[in-house]
């Protein structure tokens, strides 16, 4: 709990390659390796952790939902252009 009135960016920079790793993976759904750059991603840590949430709550939204109307909830997300480029939970 002592890093909570720091600042995120200097978390994410101060974490291990394998803590880095871990984290994005999470939060993005897409596989990192220890050895790339991690230079966005300190300096957007809040960008990550934003995208993460979206994450969490487009597979929320799917829950329970057949799948035309998993297909309709995608296509809005895409026209909002708030998902592109992640992988889609709903059809792994």
């Amino acid at each position: 709990m002592s890093n909570l009135g720091g600042s995120l960016s200097n978390f994410f920079e101060q974490c291990s390659p394998d803590r880095k790793r871990d984290l994005a993976s999470k939060l993005l759904g897409i596989t990192h390796t220890n050895d790339q750059d991690w230079q966005f991603y300190i300096n957007h840590t809040r960008l990550l952790i934003a995208v993460g949430v979206v994450t969490a709550i487009k597979a929320l939204a799917a829950i329970g939902l057949d799948t035309n109307d998993a297909a309709e909830l995608e296509r809005h997300w895409e026209l909002a252009d708030v998902y592109q480029g992640v992988p889609n939970p709903v059809q792994e």
